[in-house]
């Protein structure tokens, strides 16, 4: 009950903010590189791609499946929006934290994440990714898993992919 709660709350809340409308710092980036590559122009040869490539192939491939307009460009977002709270729902879980105080934590963490801005962003993309791996990787040290150790890299490479930066 409590995780589809959290799932449902990171998507729409994400939703309303990222359908209020274009603002001045907000970046179609994601959406201009996403359509150009529906469109079999090739990154770097047809037209510069500033950060990291992923975010423009996963952005392809929510055109792909769900058609290309702004509530598909939203809605990419909102989904890693509802990857990283429900993240930290699980790592909270594990660290032995309540249900309600899990749940609470998560909830803000969805609150202020992508909701900042409500289309997708190669820094919170990269953002996201890189927690995960931290996460990740503090389990796999605490539970001594050695084949959770092998995937941490594969983790940060796609941080890596998305933008440079926070990777």
């Amino acid at each position: 009950l409590y995780f589809s709660f959290l799932f449902l709350y990171s998507i729409l809340i994400n939703q309303y903010f990222g359908n209020m409308g274009l603002h001045v710092l907000d970046s179609t980036i994601g959406l201009s590189n996403g359509h150009r590559l529906s469109q079999d122009q090739i990154p770097f040869r047809d037209y510069w791609v500033s950060s990291g490539l992923l975010t423009d192939v996963l952005q392809l491939l929510f055109f792909k499946l769900l058609g290309f307009n702004w509530q598909v460009y939203v809605f990419h977002a909102s989904i890693f929006n509802c990857l990283f709270s429900c993240s930290i729902f699980l790592f909270l879980k594990y660290l032995r934290f309540t249900n309600f105080e899990s749940l609470l934590y998560s909830l803000s963490a969805a609150t202020i994440m992508y909701p900042l801005a409500g289309v997708v962003l190669v820094d919170f993309h990269s953002l996201i990714l890189s927690t995960i791996g931290m996460i990740v990787f503090f389990y796999s040290i605490n539970e001594k898993n050695k084949i959770l150790l092998t995937i941490i890299p594969g983790i940060f490479l796609l941080s890596f992919l998305c933008k440079q930066i926070p990777a």
